[in-house]
């Protein structure tokens, strides 16, 4: 091959690439979508695809730990400091009483002892902590992470200290 006929495979393998990781992202979150809507329609009692090992274990989690939803997809505002966002789920929960639950799912990787590990990041709280403002402050906030790759669900709660730094810290970002 001449260096012209390299140069023109290599940016054929480059483009490859591109379009394949491209579909990679698209096909997660399509999936992460549908894991969304079903947890939705788990939630509200509705009909959900009962083949779905991911939606049987939310369901598993829902019956465990839900006592009763108090809304799905709710969006809130606060206009006093001026933002806004759509909360994925309020219920009674078995443990921490009426909850703001944010749900995300994530394709975990295993940990040491070979069983799949969620991932809960800071920002997760940042979001909780602006949503539980607008509900008047003071409510628990709990992410919840469903695996992509097998049927578990990991719930956090997060503390009273940890939302109410997280809500100063997204307060000083919103600024």
């Amino acid at each position: 091959l001449t260096d012209d006929e390299r140069e023109g495979e290599s940016k054929d393998v480059i483009e490859r690439v591109m379009v394949a990781s491209k579909q990679i992202a698209i096909d997660a979150a399509d999936r992460g979508t549908e894991i969304h809507k079903g947890a939705e329609s788990i939630m509200l009692g509705q009909a959900w695809n009962q083949d779905d090992p991911q939606l049987v274990a939310i369901n598993e989690w829902k019956d465990a730990n839900i006592i009763e939803v108090d809304y799905t997809e709710k969006v809130l505002l606060n206009h006093e400091i001026g933002y806004g966002g759509t909360a994925d789920l309020k219920a009674d929960h078995q443990q921490s009483g009426r909850t703001v639950i944010d749900l995300k799912s994530q394709n975990c990787k295993p940990g040491a002892n070979g069983k799949p590990r969620a991932n809960f990041y800071p920002a997760f709280v940042l979001q909780l902590a602006a949503y539980a403002a607008v509900e008047g402050g003071g409510i628990p906030v709990a992410s919840l992470i469903v695996d992509k790759n097998s049927p578990t669900v990991f719930e956090k709660l997060w503390t009273e200290e940890q939302v109410a730094a997280a809500f100063e810290a997204f307060k000083c970002l919103h600024g």
